[in-house]
C-alpha cells in the first residue's frame, strides 16, 4: 500500500511540474518578444 502511495505522490509531483512549465513557456515567450 505505501508503495503504491508513494508512487502515485511522485506521479502528482512530476504532471504538476510539468504543468508549471507548460504554463511558464508562452509567458517567457511573451517576455523575450518584448
Amino acid at each position: 500500500r505505501l508503495k503504491s502511495l508513494r508512487s502515485w505522490v511522485v506521479k502528482k509531483l512530476v504532471t504538476s511540474q510539468s504543468v508549471k512549465e507548460e504554463v511558464l513557456k508562452p509567458g517567457d515567450r511573451v517576455l523575450k518578444d518584448k
